[in-house]
């Protein structure tokens, strides 16, 4: 099992004891939520490759960037490899040196990358993403997927894998934040566009509760 915080981001108190024994899941749970002051669960950990695909919304729909594996080269044979808070943020860390960048997935296993674009797709339909996503998995050595965390909101700092699969897309910092930006315009203004002409075409509770014959719903036509 691994540990994880529920409402937290960036692998917050996440590490290589956060991996561990099924019976020993309770106790470590209660004590990552008392030491770190946020709520814990725990979930199946699943040992294998690492990858992470990143969809921003443009004029055109949904574009799937370039998909990022996660490699641990710091991690010793016996420890569990995982992505955790000093991989990402302790940058004087052997966690941080060692976990490194590989793009390449779509032209060397191009079967691999279309599973996990589809899931990602699917993912960015199901939960009704705008703007951008970023949804991580983990893919056991039998080859096959599993989502591990769904991302509306990933970190957009300039070193961040988001901005690295956008780079890799041939997108400059700057035209990243700039889709993001426009996207979500347009995504609010549609939604007052649709918001106003239900306005419109909804009778008032008054003129509905006057129906006679049967009982009639607000908003019925």
């Amino acid at each position: 099992m691994i540990v994880k915080a529920v409402w937290e981001h960036g692998s917050l108190g996440l590490d290589e004891t956060s991996v561990m024994r099924c019976s020993d899941a309770p106790r470590a749970v209660a004590a990552h939520t008392l030491h770190l002051k946020t709520e814990h669960f725990a979930e199946v950990y699943v040992e294998g490759r690492e990858f992470h695909v990143t969809l921003i919304e443009g004029k055109c729909g949904v574009e799937v960037l370039p998909i990022i594996e996660i490699r641990f080269e710091g991690v010793e044979a016996c420890e569990p490899k995982i992505y955790g808070y000093d991989g990402k943020w302790t940058h004087d860390s052997a966690a941080y040196i060692g976990t490194v960048r590989r793009f390449g997935l779509e032209q060397d296993e191009p079967e691999l990358a279309t599973v996990l674009k589809q899931f990602a797709r699917a993912c960015w339909t199901l939960f009704g993403f705008s703007g951008y996503a970023r949804v991580d998995f983990r893919v056991d050595p039998t080859g096959a997927p599993y989502i591990i965390d769904v991302n509306p909101n990933p970190y957009l700092s300039r070193d961040a894998e988001d901005a690295a699969a956008a780079a890799r897309a041939g997108f400059s910092y700057s035209d990243l934040i700039a889709s993001i930006v426009e996207s979500s315009l347009g995504f609010w203004q549609d939604s007052a566009r649709h918001a106003s002409r239900r306005e419109l075409a909804t009778p008032s509770r008054e003129a509905a509760c006057g129906r006679t014959g049967r009982a009639a719903k607000y908003g019925e036509r």
